[in-house]
Order: C-alpha cells, then sequence, then structure tokens
C-alpha cells in the first residue's frame, strides 16, 4: 500500500505520525540504556553508605599495564562510582565513544619527565575505530547511589582488539611519547552548569522586584546541584625506549 504523501495528510494524522516517531524513539533510547547499562554499569556493594549528600561522585583511572613504549600506545579504564545519595544523570559521549558533550568538560593532565604538566588533545577520528564492535551513540543513563559507571573500551586500531574486549580504552591524543622516563596521568572533569549572574542581570532583576539577597540564595541553590570539579586519582607510567 502506498504511504500518502506529507501534504495529503490531516492535522490530526500529522500528530499522530509524529508522536509515533516520538514513541519510536523514546523506545529506542529506553532500550538503548539498558543496554548500556548492563554493560557499563556496576551494581552498589551491599555495604554501600553515601558518604555526602546530594550528587556526589569519585573517579578512579586504571591503566591496563603501567608502561609503553616510545611512540607507543596507553590503554586506561575510567570508573566514576555515585557516592552521594540521590541518583546522578550521565547524559553525555565521553564513557561510550570519546566525545566531549556540552556541559560536561573533560581535560587530561600529563606530567612529562621533566616535571612540565600539560593538557592532552584528542586527535580528530570521528566515530572511527573499535568500540566494542559497536556504532558509537551518545550515553544516556542515571547512576544510582553506590553504581559505578565505566568507559566502554575502544581502540583504533583491531591490532589491540584484545585490550577493548577487557574493557580498556586507548588513549586518543596527538601527543606522542617521544621521551623514555617516567609519566603521570590524571582525569579531571567539571560540570558547572550555572554561570554566576552578571551584574547587569542582577540590576535588571532587582528593579522587577527580585533581592540580590534571593539571586545568590537561588544561585547557591542551583550551583549545588552541579558536580563541580573532580579529580581522578594519579596513575604513573614507565615509558621505554
Amino acid at each position: 500500500m502506498t504511504k500518502p504523501a506529507p501534504e495529503a495528510l490531516s492535522r490530526e494524522e500529522k500528530i499522530k505520525a509524529e508522536l509515533a516517531t516520538f514513541d519510536e524513539k523514546t523506545d529506542r533510547e529506553i532500550a538503548e540504556g539498558k543496554k548500556d547499562r548492563a554493560k557499563l554499569v556496576t551494581p552498589a556493594p551491599k555495604d554501600f553508605k553515601p558518604q555526602a549528600q546530594g550528587r556526589k561522585i569519585r573517579m578512579t583511572l586504571t591503566l591496563r599495564k603501567a608502561e609503553t613504549v616510545v611512540s607507543g600506545k596507553l590503554f586506561y579504564r575510567l570508573d566514576v562510582q555515585n557516592i552521594g545519595s540521590e541518583s546522578v544523570p550521565w547524559s553525555e559521549e565521553f564513557f561510550k565513544n570519546g566525545w566531549k558533550a556540552p556541559g560536561m568538560q573533560w581535560s587530561r593532565l600529563l606530567t612529562e619527565p621533566s616535571g612540565k604538566v600539560i593538557k592532552i588533545r584528542p586527535r580528530y577520528r570521528g566515530h572511527y575505530g573499535r568500540l566494542l564492535k559497536e556504532i558509537p551513540r551518545e550515553l544516556f543513563i542515571k547512576v544510582h547511589p553506590g553504581e559505578t559507571v565505566s568507559t566502554a573500551g575502544w581502540t583504533l586500531s583491531d591490532d589491540d582488539a584484545a585490550a577493548a574486549e577487557e574493557g580498556f580504552r586507548e588513549l586518543d591524543t596527538r601527543y606522542e611519547f617521544e621521551t623514555p622516563g617516567r609519566y603521570r596521568l590524571q582525569f579531571v572533569f567539571e560540570e558547572t552548569s550555572t554561570p554566576f549572574p552578571s551584574e547587569e542581570s542582577i540590576q535588571a532583576l532587582i528593579a522587577e522586584g527580585v533581592t540580590r539577597e534571593e539571586q545568590l540564595s537561588i544561585y547557591e541553590k542551583s550551583r549545588a546541584k552541579d558536580l563541580g570539579t573532580v579529580k581522578s586519582n594519579i596513575v604513573s607510567f614507565q615509558v621505554r625506549p
């Protein structure tokens, strides 16, 4: 049966078609979220007790091997545990395919053998590479108190498939390990979605009857929901000639 052209549909039919598309997308996202949770989320330990009220996370960085060679690769896993009393929405791309998403900023700090600390940048790669044999999409889940979400395994080359299958991810960077010696690596996560109000906006609201104290109170309550700046542990590794 031939589908009617869009212009031939009535207003009611168009609404139904749009709702059906929305439901289909929602169902697909829910189904994928369940698969992601089954693969990337570890349940809370039986004896878990929140270490903080509200939203609070702890990041743990683990290397597959604490050494590599000059111009070699480094494989890691990043685990984020919800150590607070509230669930944390984890809607971003980095954990699933290495991309950054608005509102969630990732930095990687590398300390060279000389002691110089630099931010290493990712190399441009699009969505290429081996990501557990799946097409990378955005991760959209909730991490409940005590649960841990881990980065998906990934590597650019099939030669390193074993590392990806073990759940480790290639350090995706333009940086080349050219100097032998001992290096240190740390990940930093920032979620500060609530910028401090400008004086102009404060004055505009004061003119409408909202006091400065009321505005700052609202800001503080909103900022309290942000995870803020969270740093992982620092890992050390050797680069050999």
